[in-house]
């Protein structure tokens, strides 16, 4: 793995992070929970960093936190890669992933959203973003692109489950 790749990779899947997600998601869950971290496997074909196990079933989380020295607030999906290679808006696309947890870092700690993937699939939302924003010339991939979704959005289309900002 390029190390930027792999420094991004341990920032946003770190032990905190993942101790901090499994907290708030247990806090929010209707049903007994318990969580698993997934799978490489689940990881890297199904868009899912954790699986929550409930009576009601398995649900595979994808988890986000974005850096405070970033300042947009929404929902950013990988959704071009210049390598060709399959992308994350393209597994949710295709019906990986129930759940999104998206962090975003600040001066006082940490605000989320925990977004259903599910709704924004079956509501049409996720064919329909917000905009797109390209990632030219950067170090750690080239020439990519991000569809994105605003909070405002999601929340008028129902996709938000809960929002700590």
């Amino acid at each position: 793995m390029d190390s930027i790749v792999k420094r991004q990779w341990d920032w946003g899947e770190n032990e905190i992070h993942m101790n901090f997600v499994a907290k708030e998601l247990a806090k929010l869950a209707k049903y007994h929970t318990m969580f698993r971290k997934a799978t490489s496997e689940e990881d890297l074909k199904k868009s899912s960093d954790m699986i929550m196990i409930t009576d009601k079933g398995e649900f595979g989380i994808g988890i986000r936190f974005r850096q405070a020295k970033y300042k947009y607030r929404d929902l950013t999906i990988r959704a071009e890669l210049n390598s060709g290679a399959k992308t994350e808006y393209q597994k949710l696309k295709d019906g990986m992933c129930d759940v999104y947890f998206y962090g975003w870092e600040t001066i006082n700690g940490t605000d989320y959203a925990v977004i259903d993937i599910r709704k924004m699939r079956s509501g049409g939302i996720l064919d329909k973003p917000d905009g797109t924003r390209e990632n030219i010339g950067s170090s750690y991939t080239t020439n990519t692109r991000f569809h994105y979704w605003s909070i405002k959005t999601l929340m008028d289309n129902d996709c938000v489950i809960h929002y700590s900002g």
